[in-house]
């Protein structure tokens, strides 16, 4: 079976939601992403600024802004969707 692409996405001030939480939860999912051969990760332990996304299969997004989805979150959303369809 295919990995199935994943992205994270979130903001920089949604603390409910722990922004730092969900970027280590995705760079530390890569031993278990092994096993099941989804090669691509989140290549880098250190959480990227706001506005700095990482594409992979499993990728992290991180946008200036509390929680839910923002307009500019769209473009980011659909270079995914162009990367992994």
């Amino acid at each position: 079976m295919a990995p199935r692409p994943l992205i994270l996405q979130t903001g920089d001030q949604d603390f409910w939601s722990d922004p730092k939480g969900e970027f280590l939860a995705a760079y530390d999912a890569w031993p278990r992403l092994q096993v099941t051969r989804q090669r691509k990760k989140v290549s880098t332990p250190t959480n990227p600024s706001a506005g700095t996304p990482i594409f992979h299969t499993l990728s992290y997004y991180m946008h200036a802004g509390g929680h839910g989805t923002i307009p500019s979150d769209w473009d980011i959303h659909l270079k995914f969707l162009g990367m992994n369809l």
